[in-house]
Parts: C-alpha cells; sequence; structure tokens
C-alpha cells in the first residue's frame, strides 16, 4: 500500500508511483493492483475554475481535467498491459459522479440524484468483443466481481449481472462537516438515502 504525499496526487504522479511499485515486483507473480486517481475533481488542476457560482460553469474545467486524466490513464495501462503477466483483467470504474446545476447545486456528496449515482464501469479482460450488462447493479456488487475474476479469467459477466438483479437498489450519503455550517448550515449534517 502507498498512499501519495500532499492533498493532490495528480495522475501522472500515481502513474509513475505506479510502474516503480511494479518494476520491484516479479513480472510472473499474480498481482492484485488498485489504483485510485483523485483526477478529475474539485478544484480542477488542469482547467481553470470559474469564480463564478454557477455550477455549469465548470464544465470546462472538468472536461480539461477529464483529457489530462485520459492521457495518463492511456500510459498507466498501456505500461500495466505490458509488465503484468496474461491473462489480465482490467476494472475501471467511478466512485461518484458530478451535478453541474441540474438540481440547483454542484458537485458531490450532498444529494443522491441520478448524476451522481449512475457511473460507468468497465472491464476488459481482452478475451470477448464486449458486452451490455443491462441489469442497475450497486457499487458493493463488483467486489464479488473482482473475487470471480481472480478464479476464472473468463466470467460471464451478463449470466452474472442478471444473477445480481434487486427489486430495490439502494444508495446513502453521510457527511458530517462543520466548514459550511455557517453559510449553508442546512449541509452541516446530512444523512440522505434513496430507494430506487
Amino acid at each position: 500500500f502507498h498512499e501519495m504525499a500532499g492533498d493532490r496526487a495528480r495522475a501522472e504522479d500515481v502513474r509513475h508511483a505506479v510502474l516503480r511499485s511494479l518494476s520491484d515486483r516479479p513480472a510472473s507473480k499474480r498481482t492484485f493492483l488498485y489504483v485510485h486517481l483523485i483526477d478529475p475533481h474539485v478544484p480542477y488542476l488542469s482547467g481553470s475554475l470559474p469564480a463564478t457560482a454557477r455550477p455549469l460553469d465548470a464544465v470546462p474545467a472538468y472536461r480539461a481535467e477529464l483529457r489530462y486524466l485520459d492521457v495518463h490513464l492511456a500510459a498507466l495501462l498501456k505500461a500495466v498491459r505490458a509488465r503484468l503477466p496474461q491473462p489480465l483483467t482490467l476494472f475501471l470504474t467511478s466512485d461518484h459522479g458530478e451535478e453541474f446545476g441540474e438540481h440547483g447545486e454542484g458537485g458531490h456528496g450532498h444529494t443522491l440524484y441520478r448524476e451522481l449515482l449512475h457511473v460507468p464501469a468497465l472491464i476488459d479482460n481482452g478475451q470477448s468483443g464486449g458486452e451490455d450488462v443491462a441489469e442497475p447493479l450497486e457499487a458493493r456488487d463488483f467486489f464479488e466481481l473482482m473475487l470471480l475474476y481472480a478464479d476464472a479469467p473468463v466470467v460471464d459477466v451478463a449470466a452474472w449481472g442478471r444473477s445480481r438483479a434487486r427489486e430495490r437498489r439502494y444508495a446513502s450519503v453521510y457527511l458530517t462537516t462543520t466548514q459550511m455550517r455557517w453559510f449553508r448550515p442546512y449541509r452541516a449534517d446530512v444523512c440522505s438515502r434513496a430507494i430506487e
């Protein structure tokens, strides 16, 4: 486990740290590699975050951050594919989305709208042509999926997704902070649960 120093570990720095870590491992050893990238995230260091209070004005800075991340993520994935033994399964997802004024607010962590909860998940094992899993899943489902891939390089993801179908999906947000008490006291202690 390696935690990057500083408030904002940029994707470029994380990529170099991952590659240094992999260079110390035997190339033939089975590896579980978890990489958490904070880009894109406020304050959107790759773009110029406007000083306005309108959340929609942050979209260009957010997109600049996505472009920055794409470059470094592509380089990281290429290096990981070259370094780690095959078969290799890559799993890419996000922990949340962002609001850009769709409901009068911006950011995340204070509501449970679809913009925040519906995130993409991509699995690439280099062996299938690709398929969509139509069933709505929860982030907690992915732990089981990763364990399945640890045991077998080929998993019928569509069948697995159907087996995880539920009548209801749950989402929760818990936020306790003193930073906003003066200006937005309604955000000081947030506890919300959504059932879909």
